[in-house]
């Protein structure tokens, strides 16, 4: 018991937001109406992500079809458009962060999802930054978030398999990795 104790804290301690950010990164998630509009739980994430805007005047929206959530944002915004899955996010919003110099970042993504995102950032980015995660509630009944759960599990596994042998921090590596194994890239 203790050790889960200590276990729930750690992970408090992770997922907790720092008082001010560099940025704020929202990650996509999928599109619907034929591809013309974003679903629920992406327009959660925004609507999460505005909450913390007065805490960051920057904001990425990262992943493909990130143009059709603009109608939801009424601040500017850096568009992050080739990035496929978790691990694409977090490679190309660092080439982002690179660029700009910011060190403190706060990810904003659904909570069934922050365990995975918080580990491929952290393993993405490597040393050197301060990244922070929110999850915008999921709207799905304990059914699909079983589903979504163990979907998760499988993106890890498949995500330690295609990066096997690829150091922390090497995004350019781990690039190169999707692009030839990855069937999304």
């Amino acid at each position: 018991m203790k050790t889960r104790k200590i276990s729930l804290f750690l992970l408090f301690l992770f997922i907790t937001p720092a008082l001010s950010y560099d940025v704020i990164i929202v990650l996509g998630h999928e599109t619907i109406n034929n591809d013309t509009d974003i679903s629920l739980e992406w327009r959660e994430r925004i609507l999460l992500a505005l909450e913390f805007m007065n805490e960051s005047e920057k904001l990425i929206l990262s992943g493909g079809y990130s143009n059709l959530a603009l109608k939801y944002v009424n601040v500017p915004v850096i568009i992050e458009n080739d990035s496929l899955d978790t691990v694409g996010n977090a490679v190309y919003t660092k080439r982002i962060i690179l660029e700009n110099n910011w060190t403190n970042l706060l990810v904003v993504t659904n909570n069934y999802h922050v365990k995975r995102a918080y580990n491929d950032f952290k393993y993405v980015y490597g040393e050197g930054f301060k990244i922070s995660f929110s999850g915008a509630p999921a709207q799905v009944n304990d059914l699909n978030l079983f589903f979504l759960t163990v979907q998760e599990l499988f993106k890890t596994l498949f995500k330690k398999i295609i990066l096997l042998g690829v150091p922390e921090g090497n995004h350019e590596l781990i690039l190169e990795r999707l692009m030839k194994y990855h069937p999304w890239y």
